[in-house]
């Protein structure tokens, strides 16, 4: 069994244990709707509601699951929450509201994806209990090794999101430099950096296989051909 602990700070034991069928990979807990997020080495991605008001489904018990190969195929390697805002939380319908979160697997597959929430006041097994059904609709789905078709080997090891922006991610790699990429709302150009050079970013750490961390400041951000953007 394949579990995700959550714990209390100075606790002996986890307050939740969440079971997944297949083995986790990344995960992203998002507080504000008790959802945890679960990326799987399959390409499968994970939904649980934790909200203690939630009676149908036991918290460890995944409420909603991606099919394998219906967005990502291969290990995800990062889900990021974007922030909210007014544009960003849509109502669908009375009761219903969505937000964004996008996720990253090893083959460089970016995808954005709606969470869209529905409250239903009714519980067939407790009247009255706040339950919440939810799925994800893939908005945009990015493949990067299409855009360097050069290289073949390309392995994306994570990424993170502007702080500042939510609309930029910058995504570490296999060959130690640093893809930046404007997820929503203008063109798909992408930018390389390579290490040693700094990038505006508030704060990120570029992880290696190798065991290796470099890290970025908020200065300025300089591509690879050196010039400042």
């Amino acid at each position: 069994m394949y579990v995700i602990a959550i714990w209390r700070a100075y606790s002996e034991e986890p307050k939740l244990v969440l079971e997944s069928y297949s083995a986790i990979s990344s995960c992203l807990v998002d507080l504000s709707s008790c959802f945890v997020y679960g990326g799987l080495y399959d390409g499968a991605i994970l939904i649980w509601n934790t909200s203690p008001t939630s009676r149908d489904v036991p918290s460890h018990i995944p409420v909603y699951v991606t099919s394998v190969g219906f967005g990502h195929h291969t290990k995800i390697v990062a889900i990021q929450q974007l922030s909210d805002s007014p544009a960003g939380k849509t109502f669908l319908s009375a009761n219903s509201s969505s937000k964004e979160i996008c996720s990253l697997d090893e083959d460089g597959d970016i995808i954005l994806w709606r969470v869209v929430v529905k409250q239903s006041t009714y519980s067939s097994k407790s009247p009255g209990a706040d339950c919440k059904e939810v799925v994800l609709v893939k908005s945009t789905h990015v493949l990067l090794r299409s855009m360097y078709p050069d290289i073949s080997d390309l392995v994306c090891t994570d990424f993170v999101l502007d702080t500042s922006n939510n609309n930029y991610a910058f995504i570490s790699t296999n060959y130690g430099f640093i893809i930046h990429y404007f997820i929503k709302g203008g063109g798909n150009s992408v930018r390389t950096f390579q290490p040693g050079l700094p990038i505006l970013l508030r704060l990120s750490a570029s992880r290696f296989t190798d065991g290796n961390i470099n890290l970025y400041s908020k200065t300025n951000r300089q591509a690879s051909d050196g010039s400042i953007r």
